[in-house]
């Protein structure tokens, strides 16, 4: 997942990385929905929800709860099976859309029977 950094290398950053995204999500729940493994790779689909407590980027902290957000990682294991690369995916605009930070298309309709 890319939040606009540089990539993360090492446990010692990944933690520091982390930090903030355990602060936006205290309370979030992981849920894998299919896992695959394809040519020594594992592909892993999975929801997270949880409620935005703390700023997620440059917008604050909503206290909105996020039902399901949607992940893919491809993780590519070493022989005796750590981690040697892994590229989460998730659409920000699912979560904005969540928290309120994100207008949905023909959410300014106006109501039926009025004109603007």
């Amino acid at each position: 997942m890319n939040f606009g950094g540089p990539a993360t290398k090492g446990k010692k950053d990944l933690l520091k990385d982390m930090q903030g995204w355990f602060k936006t999500f205290p309370d979030q729940k992981w849920a894998p929905t299919n896992a695959w493994g394809i040519d020594g790779f594992v592909v892993i689909e999975h929801t997270v929800s949880g409620t935005q407590k703390g700023p997620l980027d440059k917008i604050a902290a909503t206290g909105k709860p996020v039902q399901a957000w949607h992940f893919l990682d491809i993780i590519q294991p070493t022989a005796d099976g750590k981690v040697q690369h892994d590229w989460g995916y998730a659409n920000m605009n699912e979560v904005l859309a969540q928290i309120g930070a994100l207008k949905l298309p023909g959410a300014d309709k106006p109501a039926a029977g009025k004109k603007k």
